[in-house]
């Protein structure tokens, strides 16, 4: 077991540092984190989903697109300028808190797991999309020491 963790673990933080590496020269997009960060939204939405329970269960597709949502703020800053990272990601998930509200409130018909489902719909959108905007935001600290805070953070 050990040995199966090691070598999955080694081979992880080579694919991590080349995709850093490779990444570092599209700065300030960063296009290859954009890929990887949005692909690991699709896999952690259905795992997480997948987690909660049945009767309160929020709809995958929802959530998969919010929290793609949140974590696509993140690039945005780059291409206007004048926009903050903060104002960019909090507006994100304000407006996934909006969708949730009004997704629920379509789909109402009877009492019973609403409440609950929005609550697991906006613990996943927060868990999954502002984590990963905060490791997105330490890759554009700096240009030059941003690639290593990262990979130190993760590992």
């Amino acid at each position: 077991m050990l040995k199966h963790r090691i070598i999955f673990g080694t081979i992880l933080a080579l694919v991590a540092l080349g995709i850093l590496g490779i990444d570092g020269w599209f700065a300030p997009y960063f296009p290859i984190l954009f890929a990887v960060m949005m692909l690991m939204g699709v896999l952690t939405s259905r795992e997480i989903v997948s987690m909660m329970p049945t009767a309160t269960r929020p709809p995958l597709p929802i959530v998969m697109v919010l929290v793609l949502m949140v974590i696509a703020a993140n690039w945005l800053p780059p291409f206007i300028g004048s926009l903050s990272p903060a104002v960019a990601v909090g507006t994100a998930f304000l407006a996934s808190l909006q969708i949730i509200f009004l997704f629920e409130m379509a789909t109402y018909r009877e009492p019973g797991g609403h409440v609950g489902r929005m609550s697991l719909t906006l613990f996943a959108v927060a868990y999954l999309g502002l984590l990963a905007s905060c490791f997105v935001q330490i890759r554009w600290l700096s240009p030059e020491k941003g690639a290593t805070i990262l990979l130190l953070t993760i590992f």
